[in-house]
């Protein structure tokens, strides 16, 4: 008779911080991500929020009048901690989406720092996710930045 070959989770309990230094380096990114989102002020046109911080407007913008994969991306993250959705979403229509998915890993990985345990699971789901919503985004850039 076969054994089922269900995965396996295992939580490890009590790992050394010193262990979980990428843990705690990815949860501090992430504040200074929202730090920087906090500090700027979400342009109403939905791109060039990044202005702000002294950096050269898009090239691609610039060029061809058309946004680049991540043109937008800035205003979105600002409008989004400023509460404005629906510039959010205008500035880029996947910003939402990657500011969640960027925060639940990054809290997740914070947790992990705070309460010292290590999850050892499975990969393969969480790079399915990863790879569908790169390939998603990669395509919606993508189509952007067409005449």
């Amino acid at each position: 008779m076969n054994e089922s070959r269900s995965p396996k989770v295992f939580i490890v309990r009590d790992v050394p911080r010193r262990d979980l230094i990428v843990e705690v380096t990815l949860f501090s990114l992430w504040l200074v991500v929202i730090a920087f989102a906090i500090y700027l002020a979400p342009s109403p046109s939905g791109t060039g929020t990044h202005l702000q911080l002294g950096l050269a407007p898009c090239p691609w913008l610039t060029i061809y009048s058309k946004p680049c994969l991540t043109c937008g991306m800035t205003t979105s993250f600002s409008a989004i901690v400023h509460g404005d959705l629906t510039l959010a979403f205008k500035a880029h229509l996947f910003g939402p989406l990657v500011f969640a998915w960027v925060s639940l890993g990054a809290l997740y990985y914070g947790s992990k720092f705070l309460f010292r345990y290590k999850v050892i699971a499975p990969t393969r789901a969480v790079l399915w996710i990863n790879l569908t919503l790169l390939a998603a985004f990669l395509v919606y850039g993508g189509w952007r930045m067409l005449p």
